[in-house]
């Protein structure tokens, strides 16, 4: 295994020990870091190299028991994102009616309105069961906004 070990788990000391006769000798003697010890107890089939791991372990699942999982976004974000959500159904919706009127003009921004009237529907529409996912628990926007519960409520003509 030792593609998983690097040269700074461990190194070789000269350390003086007392040896025969009580004479003291220096030997070579290997000390590890942290990790190299959790390695060498992690490939050794010892009794204590068994008790570490059964150590190691209990300590892991205590840390995942008692540890609550980060939120990505704060709920005002999430709200600021679905306002966001809110804007685009709006000008989706605004581009779907104009588009008729760009297409008998030939207008030259015609072919960005139909790109847009073709492709984003279905990413505004899975964007907003996203944020109803992750905003459901919210039941007042951070900022008194009174109209928080009809946000999504937008876009049921052209996005269903």
């Amino acid at each position: 295994n030792s593609d998983e070990f690097t040269s700074s788990m461990s190194m070789v000391i000269k350390m003086k020990t007392n040896g025969i006769n009580n004479n003291l000798r220096e030997k070579s003697v290997r000390v590890f870091s942290l990790r190299g010890c959790h390695l060498i107890a992690m490939f050794a089939t010892t009794d204590k190299a068994k008790e570490f791991r059964r150590w190691v372990v209990d300590i892991l699942d205590r840390e995942v028991a008692h540890s609550p999982i980060a939120k990505q976004f704060s709920d005002e974000e999430l709200c600021s994102l679905s306002y966001l959500w809110r804007s685009s159904a709006v000008m989706y919706e605004a581009c779907h009616n104009i588009y008729p009127l760009l297409l008998a003009a030939e207008h030259k921004l015609l072919p960005r309105f139909a790109s847009i009237v073709t492709n984003h529907a279905r990413t505004i529409n899975w964007t907003r069961d996203l944020l109803r996912r992750e905003t459901k628990h919210i039941d007042d926007h951070p900022w008194g906004d009174s109209n928080w519960n009809n946000v999504f409520s937008y876009g049921t003509g052209v996005l269903q």
